[in-house]
């Protein structure tokens, strides 16, 4: 994966995705935006909706079980430089690049990464005329994405491959775990639910029920399980929607469905989701 080429990174943003007009404008825009600093020096760029692109550099990226991936925190290196070294642009590109992290990680945009290659120079995060100039640099061809990040500390994990859903249901497992369903003849009818109303929903409860707000349980690729529910039964003509639909634990979904109190529950679990969704 170290990059051998060296081409410019207005041509790697480009590449990736991400619109590159505003790059010739200013006094050196104008003659070569590839060089205007106001760009050429930034850590992330975003295309809102659509992708975050990185700058990683090869000597810090890890491998474990045959996934590459990059423990980081531009946030914090952002306070440290502002405490030991001069203000520069350090800082500002640093939480720029915290708040890029922070998007992709929330709403699940894709991330494509450049990675660069130079003489590391035990602190990873120094600006490129104090760590030596970059010598390649290239665009990995494989998405990445943000697979932890805590807004609390600003810790994150950057992950190359294609991301699971960080919240699993019942109807997802199979896909989720890459098993291979059976197949067999049936007859009757089934109801079809909605994967986006299912993973807003899962999304929405952030991997805790939605009745007794304890978290789920942790699945062997990482995601956390909870159960999704119809509060009002789709065989009651109750809607496939996000002000039916609630996360749920498995114990209090089994509950919701054959519970003594499973009328109480429903109108409360309407309540709650309501107050949600307004």
């Amino acid at each position: 994966m170290r990059p051998k080429g060296n081409r410019h990174v207005i041509d790697l943003v480009r590449e990736a995705g991400v619109d590159v007009t505003n790059w010739d404008h200013g006094s050196v825009g104008k003659i070569n935006p590839s060089t205007n600093p106001k760009y050429c020096y930034e850590w992330a760029f975003v295309q809102e909706g659509q992708v975050v692109v990185l700058n990683l550099w090869h000597e810090d990226l890890s491998e474990k079980d045959g996934v590459i991936f990059e423990n980081l925190n531009p946030r914090r290196h952002a306070e440290e430089y502002k405490r030991t070294r001069r203000q520069g642009g350090v800082p500002a590109r640093s939480m720029r690049m915290d708040a890029a992290i922070q998007t992709a990680f929330d709403c699940q945009i894709p991330v494509r990464v450049i990675i660069l290659a130079g003489k590391a120079s035990g602190d990873p995060w120094r600006v490129q005329e104090e760590r030596l100039e970059v010598k390649s640099r290239m665009l990995d061809p494989m998405p990445w994405s943000v697979t932890f990040y805590d807004q609390t500390s600003g810790d994150c994990v950057v992950t190359r491959g294609t991301p699971v859903d960080r919240y699993s249901d019942q109807f997802s497992i199979n896909t989720t775990l890459g098993s291979i369903p059976t197949r067999k003849d049936a007859s009757g009818k089934v109801w079809v639910r909605s994967e986006t109303v299912r993973r807003n929903v899962r999304e929405r409860a952030q991997g805790k029920c939605e009745w007794c707000g304890q978290p789920g349980f942790q699945m062997e690729n990482g995601s956390i399980y909870v159960e999704t529910h119809h509060i009002i039964p789709l065989s009651e003509e109750g809607l496939d929607s996000e002000g039916n639909v609630v996360a749920i634990c498995p114990n209090h979904h089994r509950q919701a469905h054959h519970g003594q109190q499973k009328a109480d529950m429903r109108q409360e679990l309407l309540q709650r989701v309501t107050a949600l969704t307004k």
